[in-house]
């Protein structure tokens, strides 16, 4: 930590000619009152948007101040309420693919497995049309197994 000592009247620069972070502060903290607009140098400085932003909070009045956090508040609700949906559609995206991919898991292997106690039959050899009876396949699909 270092102590600056910062006589502002004397604080001359130019945007052009600061230096660091400390003649940055000096020229916000002289010029900012005079300031109609963000210098184009400042457009993507994150530590003179921040001074600039707060200046111009300070410089509202006491019922501009409230409206301000009024707004800022129902901008933090919508956001969060947009979030929180986010969150629920994606936990129900989840849940929703969970529960295809268990169905659709569950069908493929009851029909791998009457496959497969169609084959014993057919080993067994038991006829097409019993085999079919017991089982639920077409007499066609009964065929394919054989091959």
């Amino acid at each position: 930590m270092h102590w600056v000592f910062l006589n502002v009247n004397k604080f001359n620069k130019d945007v052009s000619e600061l230096r660091d972070d400390v003649d940055l502060w000096a020229w916000l903290i002289k010029n900012t009152g005079r300031l109609t607009a963000v210098p184009n140098e400042f457009k993507n400085n994150k530590i003179a948007q921040a001074f600039l932003q707060e200046a111009e909070y300070e410089a509202l009045d006491g019922k501009e101040k409230f409206a301000y956090l009024c707004d800022m508040m129902r901008e933090i609700e919508i956001r969060n309420s947009i979030n929180e949906a986010k969150r629920r559609a994606r936990q129900e995206g989840l849940a929703e693919g969970e529960a295809r991919g268990r169905a659709e898991g569950e069908a493929k292997g009851e029909v791998e497995a009457t496959a497969n106690i169609a084959k014993r039959m057919i080993s067994a050899g038991l006829p097409i049309s019993q085999i079919s009876m017991f089982t639920g396949l077409s007499e066609d699909e009964i065929r394919k197994l054989r091959s």
